[in-house]
């Protein structure tokens, strides 16, 4: 899409592989290489973040983290659509997490999915969902003091 919106083209560069495995026989294969990328991150200890959107991902990633030796911060940036139920689940989620720190950003302070989109100018690797999340990200590692912009849970 152009800057001001006004020429679209469509082109499809990627298509997925077909299937070689079923689900059922893949399934064990990816919990093994999940497993070991998180152990990878978390072996020696210190201190991880996560996030903890409530969704299946998420939420997995941050119970194979939370069964680590290293410290974890679970982070999760409400919705502004009252309608939306990710709080709620990562609540639920952090509450069988009892060693895990759940910190829930402020959604009003917190810069809206796919903001700045079109300023990115450093090289991302593609395809990657990175870019929707990018400016909160930003601005939720640039914070010198979190404890003043979120909630614990």
């Amino acid at each position: 899409m152009s800057r001001d919106g006004r020429t679209v083209r469509h082109s499809r560069w990627w298509t997925p592989p077909e299937p070689v495995r079923s689900m059922a026989g893949g399934a064990p294969l990816v919990r093994q290489a999940l497993t070991e990328a998180v152990a990878a991150r978390t072996h020696r200890g210190s201190t991880v973040s996560c996030d903890l959107s409530g969704g299946l991902d998420s939420t997995s990633v941050c119970f194979l983290a939370a069964a680590s030796p290293a410290r974890v911060i679970a982070s999760t940036w409400p919705g502004r659509d009252p309608a939306d139920s990710d709080l709620a689940w990562a609540r639920r989620a952090a509450r069988h997490l009892p060693h895990v720190e759940h910190v829930v950003w402020d959604a009003d302070e917190s810069p809206l999915v796919y903001t700045d989109l079109l300023d990115i100018d450093e090289p991302m690797d593609e395809p990657t969902i990175g870019v929707m999340d990018r400016a909160r990200v930003r601005c939720t590692t640039s914070r010198s003091s979190p404890a003043a912009a979120v909630r614990r849970t």
